[in-house]
């Protein structure tokens, strides 16, 4: 017990200090607030209570240019047996930008099960360099045989326009902004789904961790092509996220700035609450982690999600910046990945 407290508090320690680094540096570098739009914002009052199929509308299938890239330094101890190719299609949801509207992935596969046991997988807000967030999932996946697909969130990476830094346009206090970012992350994972599963892939698991977490949790009210699901500790709960963390305290200030308080900021992004709706997918293939000392997908929210959902539901003492690199959350999704998908490797 003295053990899980020490984690969960040093954890929880690790989040604070961290995020107000972050904070302030991002602060620092955004010199023009992010605001709505009086018109735009009339809209989405008028969509808090749409059904999922109103707000992502299934995309067609993508015409995706593919590109063979060399194997970055970082991954090459993890990838032996791997290829790697770039993947870039048109994002069905535009936004405007073009750098944004061109949708990035890369695929990390093995030349002799190339339509073997495939993760898609979301990263977090702020992440930006593709091989850095390739690290982690390649390393759940690797020692199991599986194929990887990681997905950049919109405004991340490769679709960060320029003079911005990665993930400053996704999540803003332009709501409306913010809903249209959240619809073209769903539409992408939907859009990349559906080739995945026309190339061949008959398994196909996905994983989404903190905003793609809730981009994955989204994702699957509306969507059938997977066969299992991990949310790690997803941002589910929108309002709670941007209110009660040191992470989202630039953001906070621009929203008051334009008179919305908590309960205004929970009534405007209803729609983002993946907990409104139930899953298309068997609440037994999903597996939802939470992290104890989490401070910003906290876990009583992630918990009710969990069990408003039925889902798979396990807690590590931890906090949200570090916990998805931890063997323990090893150990708890790759079992579950392998009892879904059948792997052809050796469990570890």
């Amino acid at each position: 017990m003295k053990g899980q407290w020490l984690a969960r508090t040093f954890g929880s320690s690790f989040d604070e200090v961290s995020f107000c680094l972050i904070s302030t540096w991002r602060g620092w570098q955004r010199c023009t607030p992010h605001l709505s739009d009086a018109a735009e914002m009339l809209a989405l009052s008028e969509l808090t209570q749409a059904e999922p199929a109103q707000l992502f509308v299934p995309p067609p299938l993508p015409d995706v240019s593919i590109q063979n890239q060399k194997m970055p330094t970082v991954l090459r101890p993890l990838a032996r047996n791997y290829r790697y190719t770039h993947l870039t299609f048109p994002s069905a949801v535009t936004t405007g930008n073009a750098v944004n509207d061109m949708v990035h992935a890369h695929h990390l596969y093995r030349p002799d099960h190339k339509n073997g046991p495939t993760l898609l997988y979301l990263h977090g807000w702020h992440n930006f360099d593709a091989a850095l967030s390739l690290f982690t999932p390649l390393q759940l996946v690797a020692t199991l045989g599986f194929n990887l697909v990681m997905l950049e969130l919109p405004h991340h990476i490769g679709r960060t326009e320029a003079g911005t830094y990665s993930g400053e346009l996704s999540l803003t206090a332009n709501l409306p902004a913010t809903l249209t970012t959240i619809q073209q992350a769903v539409s992408d994972t939907r859009a990349m789904a559906g080739w995945l599963r026309a190339r061949g892939i008959e398994r196909l698991a996905l994983e989404g961790q903190s905003l793609g977490g809730l981009v994955a949790a989204l994702t699957l009210t509306v969507e059938t092509a997977f066969d299992c699901a991990v949310l790690f500790v997803p941002a589910i709960e929108p309002r709670t996220s941007l209110w009660h963390s040191t992470y989202t305290r630039t953001l906070r200030r621009e929203l008051l700035r334009q008179g919305l308080d908590e309960a205004a900021t929970g009534v405007l992004l209803e729609g983002l609450r993946p907990a409104r709706s139930q899953p298309l997918l068997d609440p037994q293939r999903i597996l939802v982690v939470a992290a104890t000392g989490d401070r910003v997908a906290f876990r009583p929210d992630v918990e009710n999600f969990a069990h408003a959902w039925r889902a798979n539901f396990a807690a590590i003492e931890w906090g949200h910046l570090s916990s998805h690199r931890l063997r323990s959350s090893f150990r708890l999704i790759r079992p579950f990945l392998v009892r879904w998908l059948e792997t052809v490797g050796t469990p570890v």
